[in-house]
């Protein structure tokens, strides 16, 4: 009787694990970082790091392509620091996550004269438009990058963020405009798909902040500007000191959204907390701080991400950073998960434990 009940619960276990099957593992880029102190490292640094990261779970790098660097002329684009970082990425299985930003002299929109330390916007979107596809058009699918090197495994990216932070002032001439944002998102989603159809179009990250304007205004004034259609993936940075306040940016971000749009692709494209640094409420939590929001939020927001439809998450940043010139602190210089010195944070053993943990 023991045996006959013991083979029918065994059978009955069976069957239920046959019809709710696990979760699956998170997608590709999932766990991603900026690592600026990697892209313009030496090979000397550069390799070993790239293979720390991925030892670590990291399979998304996002990174600034700076448009007036590779562009200083139009027409002429000059991706040899792109070219290193994006091979030496893909050799550790590792994607790049374009972002496309930056002031070329030849295409701002900054008035004569005008000194502000604010990045300007395009004058015309198509510049930028064209510029975007250029970038698809070396790391996207079938890129030349890959066609040129064919002994390197293609890592196309397939995500592309437009602009950074653009709600923000100092972002987008000293004063946000949503609509003038959406008319920069309509051109390069059409430039970008007419070169790679797959490609996902990425809304700058955009802040919940008191020095701009906010995310919810931001996000209903684009979409009423017209920008459904030409957002694949909408960014969101929720800088928060605790989980549930990251949450909270997530559900405001979504109910801005219009309701034919509410099952859009959020990614999180910043975000971190200071180990050190000067003393900024809410963003300096200490190394054990760090290391706890990091274990917490990660853990939680992967385990939950499609609820959320969350297509990524990405740490800021993956070192601390040099004081600025003339001695000036500030607290985002020291989110890294390794000093500056390359020692790694409470934070970095963190990270490893979760991208192994979370299937």
């Amino acid at each position: 009787m023991i045996a006959r009940l013991t083979a029918v619960c065994l059978i009955s276990l069976i069957a239920l694990a046959v019809a709710t099957p696990a979760q699956a593992a998170p997608p590709r880029g999932f766990f991603g970082v900026v690592s600026e102190d990697v892209f313009a490292g030496e090979f000397q640094y550069q390799r070993p790091m790239l293979h720390q990261q991925r030892s670590a779970g990291v399979t998304l790098l996002r990174q600034n392509f700076d448009w007036k660097q590779i562009e200083r002329t139009p027409g002429v684009f000059d991706f040899s620091m792109t070219d290193r970082f994006v091979l030496a990425a893909a050799k550790e299985g590792i994607e790049v996550m374009p972002l496309l930003f930056g002031e070329p002299a030849w295409a701002s929109s900054r008035p004569p004269g005008n000194t502000d330390r604010a990045t300007f916007p395009p004058r015309r979107v198509a510049d930028f438009g064209r510029y975007a596809a250029a970038v698809a058009m070396r790391y996207g699918d079938n890129g030349s990058l890959w066609f040129e090197h064919p002994g390197v495994k293609p890592r196309p990216a397939r995500a592309f963020q437009v602009w950074n932070e653009p709600n923000l002032p100092v972002y987008w001439g000293g004063r946000p405009n949503p609509k003038r944002y959406t008319a920069l998102l309509r051109a390069t989603h059409s430039a970008l798909h007419q070169v790679q159809p797959k490609a996902q179009l990425v809304t700058a990250g955009l802040p919940k902040s008191k020095k701009g304007m906010s995310l919810r205004t931001f996000i209903k004034r684009m979409y009423a500007a017209g920008a459904r259609g030409s957002i694949d993936v909408l960014g969101v940075n929720p800088y928060a000191p605790s989980l549930k306040g990251i949450e909270k940016q997530l559900r405001e971000a979504r109910n801005a959204l219009p309701r034919s749009a509410r099952r859009t692709p959020l990614w999180i494209t910043e975000i971190g907390w200071a180990s050190g640094g000067p003393p900024t409420k809410g963003r300096k939590v200490g190394i054990n701080g760090q290391a706890s929001l990091v274990t917490r939020v990660f853990r939680n927001l992967a385990k939950k991400r499609k609820a959320w439809r969350l297509r990524g998450i990405v740490y800021f940043a993956w070192r601390d950073a040099p004081i600025y010139p003339g001695g000036k602190d500030f607290w985002g210089l020291h989110t890294g998960l390794y000093h500056l010195d390359g020692r790694p944070k409470p934070a970095a053993l963190a990270l490893r434990r979760v991208t192994r943990a979370v299937k």
